[in-house]
């Protein structure tokens, strides 16, 4: 039947649609989102994060959005990333957004005033602009 075959699943690996970006500074947690989000991106993205968040003391994350092409539901009932985004709205000082679809800059600015982070959206040409106002910042602002 080859209508199921466009629906099957591939053995083939997924491309890594969430990653860790090396950013060249160690106060900036730099993330990069390139399509669907899947629960098994989740995991790696956690393990990178963990100690960070075990440490304590603020910190200042920097998010890609190359594209977005939402997420694995799934994600919304493990106990695991849940856990872990309480600990960041906790922990998290200042938060710069650089890309995204329009939706993503409009519902960043209904969301920030409140947040207890100081959370901008920046355009996808802005990055050097987000990286300076998260350098600038001193995580207890």
């Amino acid at each position: 039947m080859p209508w199921l075959g466009s629906r099957a699943r591939s053995s083939a690996p997924r491309p890594e649609t969430l990653r860790v970006v090396s950013n060249g500074d160690a106060d900036i947690f730099a993330f990069e989102v390139d399509g669907r989000i899947a629960q098994e991106s989740i995991a790696a993205f956690q393990a990178h994060l963990s100690p960070l968040v075990e440490r304590g003391g603020s910190l200042k994350l920097l998010g890609r959005i190359r594209h977005y092409d939402g997420f694995d539901p799934a994600i919304l009932v493990d106990p695991k990333y849940l856990e872990l985004k309480l600990s960041l709205l906790r922990q998290v000082s200042h938060y710069a957004v650089v890309g995204g679809p329009d939706w993503m800059a409009r519902a960043i600015t209904l969301l920030a005033p409140l947040l207890r982070m100081e959370l901008r959206h920046f355009g996808e040409a802005d990055e050097d602009a987000a990286r300076a106002w998260l350098s600038s910042t001193n995580g207890s602002e």
